[in-house]
């Protein structure tokens, strides 16, 4: 490699992160490469599967709140800036046990934050819902939260960094880092790349190439489902809402208003199941894994129609379930994202904005101090 072909900034995983971050530094206007083992987007991490849920009312802490609002306002832009097709502001209903803590932890912290909450039977489009549940359960909606659309937004971004003269390196599996006068050259399976600065967000793969994190983290099977929809009732213009079920056992389910295909998605945020390594991934889909859905569908959402098709994901978890969010311990210059836990889609572009603050200019706009690496 040429002593002039020193990136200011290297990023590695193109997963939703790393490739929000990518955007940034673009429009910042440093020399960047983005690195991916596979060619992104892809189906081997946890960027893909349609569509994710987006909601300021966030029963998970409320440090999130202002990490969403942030990413709120990227996800609008995005929107505005690719012609539509990322952000619906469809509103979101949530269903429980008024006691349930998850429903009391979203009505907490939608209070802290002031953030609107309506009976679902005062919302516009009619009282009407396809939900069968208990009497006394809770049903309340946000009507200013949504959903994304993920596979084709990072298709969309990845091409604007390319434009804007980012380089993405695809092909390439990461194996180590090494740093020289002040400068970090990382080692890939078929080649070195210099730069200035590195931002680790590698998904599944963080704790077996970082050291450190190895024992923070594991990995979790999740499923997706498509149902048919039977008569159209399930779409938003009737009055669907993408929905988040807490049961009475502590399990949590969520879902979304029918595609261009007919089909709605439904998935367990609960209950997954751990191993260690992501080659261990079991991708067939069991009988088992379909009879805890269609249970679901058959208690909750009587007039769903026929599972058409299933496809897994895969969760990195820390052990409390929140973010990890910091410098490389070793490694001047690194920061790294890690640990998302199944719910960091959303928070995508707000924290590539921050890392890219973090590795360039030492600190970030937003306050990411509770993720820290120190809580553990």
């Amino acid at each position: 490699m040429a002593a002039h072909d020193v990136y200011d900034l290297a990023i590695i995983g193109l997963g939703a992160v790393g490739t929000f971050a990518l955007d940034a530094a673009t429009k910042r206007g440093l020399k960047t490469v983005g690195i991916d083992q596979y060619a992104p987007p892809h189906a081997h991490g946890s960027t893909h599967g349609e569509t994710r849920l987006i909601r300021e009312a966030y029963g998970e802490g409320h440090a999130y709140v202002p990490l969403l609002r942030r990413s709120l306002e990227q996800w609008r832009q995005m929107d505005s800036d690719f012609g539509g097709d990322v952000f619906f502001e469809t509103g979101v209903q949530y269903l429980g046990p008024a006691n349930q803590p998850s429903m009391l932890d979203t009505r907490s912290s939608a209070g802290a934050y002031d953030i609107p909450l309506r009976d679902y039977s005062k919302h516009p489009l009619g009282a009407r819902s396809l939900f069968r549940t208990p009497d006394d359960w809770d049903h309340f909606y946000e009507h200013k939260a949504g959903y994304l659309k993920v596979e084709n937004v990072i298709s969309s971004i990845l091409h604007r960094a390319q434009t804007m003269s980012a380089t993405i390196i695809t092909g390439a599996a990461f194996e180590a880092l090494e740093t020289q006068n002040s400068k970090v050259t990382i080692r890939l399976d078929n080649q070195s790349v210099v730069a200035e600065k590195v931002i680790m967000a590698l998904g599944p793969w963080a704790h077996h190439r970082l050291a450190f994190l190895e024992r923070h983290l594991e990995l979790e099977r999740h499923l997706l489902h498509w149902f048919k929809s039977p008569d159209n009732s399930f779409k938003h213009s009737e009055g669907f809402l993408p929905f988040v079920v807490h049961s009475p056992e502590g399990r949590c389910f969520y879902g979304f208003p029918q595609n261009d295909q007919g089909l709605v998605k439904i998935a367990e945020h609960s209950l997954g199941h751990r191993f260690k390594h992501h080659a261990d991934m079991d991708r067939q889909i069991s009988a088992h894994d379909i009879a805890s859905v269609e249970a679901f569908r058959d208690e909750y959402l009587p007039t769903l129609g026929a599972l058409k098709h299933s496809v897994s994901c895969m969760y990195t978890m820390s052990p409390d379930g929140h973010f990890i969010v910091d410098f490389h311990p070793e490694h001047q210059g690194v920061v790294f994202a890690a640990g998302l836990s199944g719910h960091g889609y959303k928070f995508a572009p707000a924290m590539g904005e921050s890392l890219v603050e973090m590795a360039v200019d030492g600190t970030s706009k937003l306050d990411w101090s509770y993720f820290g690496l120190s809580r553990f």
